[in-house]
């Protein structure tokens, strides 16, 4: 059994598109496949608002991917215990609840967003299983700080980020032309922050990290972990409501990595600040306020 396994395996990174071809052999088209992978999103909209874009055009439209095929897809593909979750136009629930229902996909959990609380509802993000459990319904106003992100341009969307959200990455992402001090003031440069108000902010941060001598030094003249308290400097430069950290330590060394979970806990403590992170150190995870386990796309 393994050693089958092991074969299908070695088959489909050897040649991907040659190993789904026969596969999708194996399943009833409602119209024959004109091309073995498509890198896109579900199916969206059905209606006429198709551009000159043809990529846009096949990961937004039902034109390329109809309802019916992806729910008789997945219907076929799902495990008995799997769990199908899609986002759609709230206009096209019911529509697409019903089916579902005709390839015995039950709809066991619905979330309907809106802007703000006296809005339309814009999406519903819909959990299907061939399991027949109670319906969870729940509505989701996309507000933060009081600030409703729905219809926001890109640009403010940006500047809502810059202001409201800090960011620590795997890697640093630290500018190389740039010395530590100049990285960390960026993002309060770019939201027109006073100059000298941000630099003397920056120099305590850089006191706090204990990097008061390396201010001036550029990211290749540093270690991995001051690269990466550089980067928790730059993240919270701009006083964010919340810190993202994508396994902030998977870059470091362990000695290194440890003084970076310490130094998360010291900065909740020291500025009551937030972070969210995203981690496979099981340490770092059992030493949070609250963790969530997540596996094969589930919380578990």
């Amino acid at each position: 059994m393994n050693n089958k396994y092991d074969n299908l395996y070695k088959a489909s990174i050897a040649d991907p598109e040659k190993f789904w071809d026969e596969a999708a052999k194996d399943v009833k088209w409602f119209s024959p496949y004109k091309k073995v992978l498509d890198i896109s999103n579900p199916p969206f909209y059905t209606d006429e608002f198709e551009t000159e874009d043809s990529a846009r055009n096949t990961a937004r439209f039902t034109t390329a991917l109809s309802f019916q095929e992806l729910v008789y897809g997945a219907s076929n593909l799902l495990s008995e215990t799997g769990i199908f979750s899609v986002i759609i136009p709230y206009k096209e629930e019911k529509s697409f609840v019903s089916l579902a229902a005709e390839n015995d996909l039950f709809l066991n959990r619905i979330c309907r967003v809106k802007g703000t609380e006296t809005s339309q509802v814009k999406r519903s993000l819909l959990e299907f299983s061939f399991e027949n459990k109670p319906l969870k319904e729940e509505d989701y106003i996309l507000e933060i700080n009081g600030i409703t992100l729905q219809g926001l341009s890109d640009k403010m969307i940006a500047s809502f980020r810059n202001e409201h959200v800090g960011y620590i990455f795997q890697f640093h992402q630290l500018l190389p032309e740039f010395t530590a001090i100049e990285n960390i003031c960026i993002p309060a440069f770019i939201g027109k922050k006073d100059r000298k108000e941000t630099e003397l902010k920056a120099k305590e941060l850089l006191k706090f990290l204990g990097l008061e001598n390396r201010m001036n030094h550029k990211p290749s003249e540093l270690s991995g972990g001051e690269q990466q308290r550089v980067a928790v400097a730059r993240a919270l430069i701009n006083n964010p409501s919340v810190i993202l950290a994508d396994e902030p330590s998977g870059n470091l060394d362990s000695a290194s990595a440890e003084s970076l979970h310490k130094l998360f806990f010291e900065l909740r403590d020291t500025f009551n600040q937030t972070f969210i992170i995203v981690t496979h150190n099981e340490g770092l995870a059992t030493m949070a306020d609250r963790k969530l386990t997540m596996r094969d796309g589930v919380i578990i």
